[in-house]
């Protein structure tokens, strides 16, 4: 590996960015490719806050983790997770060791290193490339982004901790019902998408009631129905692919909703990612071709930190092999350990993208120790 000119990366979001930002620091050339349709847009309000994962992402001594938590501090409404990635490709396009490329890639140089960062909205010509390249991999899931209200009256809520709850009766359930299929009845959809409140609505009476508004105690009563707005804003479980002013319609059907103001519409994205178990093994390398490897959303990893440490974790896994080192797996007595044993131990046929899910584990500290011998394994005296 001693010729080796710059390493390829396809994509620049959070892994990208960790990917390519830890390789410059450690003087490898690195060629990024990225094409940015409009601005950058995350799904922050519906991000679960792990403050294990966080640690660990600066423990690894993240580019990124630092940044996003200050801009939740600042400004939480105005998507810090969007302004962290504008942060990062200022840093990519600012670094000596990084030629940054605005393009679109449909296809991979086999004989250069490459890391697919590419996310869950992989180019599809892209995809049909690896696909042919390395075998049956294209799996699909649904995304939801959750509406966002400002304007409630809380007068009509009742608070607990952060979030809202809205109880609802029998009549004021049904007539909310009622706008959904009317609105579903006015913009006919070809392309169902059965993870939004339009379509779950028709299959019987109490659909939504069993999905997203499950009745809770709330005092000493138990309501017919409940919304949970979450940190006052977000309607949990309200994604939807109508028009923008559908949903308007909607939420005015609300009580304590009905002069409110739709900062973001509902949305069900459909993302694409990696069969992971097929494709890559536990280092996030091709089992087909030693020199690519996958890193982020389309391995199935999800989630803004996870995308980060796996950045981190297959950037360190490149640096070994053009070192000509053994790869270190990760601890798995870490967060982000679990969650590699997790994705490389499913069942293909039933593979699934999945995000950390533990918060505070009992082995936290001793986690953190296993990550510095960790960095002190591959990095030696870049530590």
């Amino acid at each position: 590996m001693s010729n080796l000119a710059h390493v390829n990366i396809i994509g620049a979001g959070f892994a990208g960015i960790e990917c390519a930002l830890f390789l410059a620091r450690h003087g490898i050339r690195v060629h990024i490719f990225n094409k940015i349709q409009g601005s950058y847009f995350c799904d922050c309000y519906n991000h679960i806050k792990n403050f294990t994962l966080r640690e660990e992402a600066r423990a690894l001594s993240s580019s990124l983790i630092d940044k996003l938590e200050e801009f939740e501090n600042i400004a939480p409404a105005k998507c810090p997770a969007g302004r962290t990635l504008e942060y990062g490709l200022k840093q990519l396009k600012e670094n000596n060791f990084i030629d940054y490329f605005d393009l679109n890639v449909y296809e991979i140089n086999t004989k250069e290193i490459n890391i697919i960062a590419s996310g869950q909205r992989t180019d599809g010509k892209l995809f049909e490339w690896l696909q042919s390249e390395l075998g049956s991999m294209r799996c699909f899931n649904t995304y939801p982004i959750y509406m966002s209200v400002d304007g409630v009256n809380e007068e009509k809520c009742i608070r607990k901790g952060n979030d809202l709850y809205i109880p609802l009766n029998y009549e004021e359930y049904i007539t909310l019902c009622n706008a959904i299929i009317h609105q579903r009845n006015e913009n006919p959809c070809k392309e169902k998408n059965y993870e939004c409140i339009e379509e779950i609505v028709v299959k019987n009476k109490d659909a939504l009631r069993n999905h997203c508004m499950k009745p809770i105690f709330l005092g000493i009563e138990k309501p017919y129905a409940v919304i949970n707005l979450k940190k006052g804003k977000i309607l949990e479980g309200f994604c939807s692919s109508l028009p923008f002013s559908s949903q308007v319609e909607i939420i005015k059907k609300i009580k304590g909703l009905e002069n409110a103001i739709l900062l973001r519409e509902g949305k069900a994205t459909k993302n694409c990612y990696l069969n992971a178990p097929m494709v890559i093994n536990k280092y996030g390398q091709s089992l087909k071709r030693e020199n690519i490897f996958f890193a982020g959303n389309i391995s199935g990893i999800f989630g803004h930190v996870e995308g980060m440490i796996s950045g981190l974790y297959v950037a360190r896994n490149v640096l070994s092999y053009i070192k000509g080192k053994r790869f270190t797996s990760f601890p798995e007595n870490t967060c982000f350990g679990g969650l590699i044993k997790e994705l490389m131990t499913q069942n293909a046929n039933k593979f699934t993208p999945i995000r950390s899910r533990c918060d505070i584990i009992e082995e936290y500290k001793e986690g953190i120790l296993s990550l510095k011998k960790y960095e002190e394994e591959i990095n030696g005296k870049f530590i």
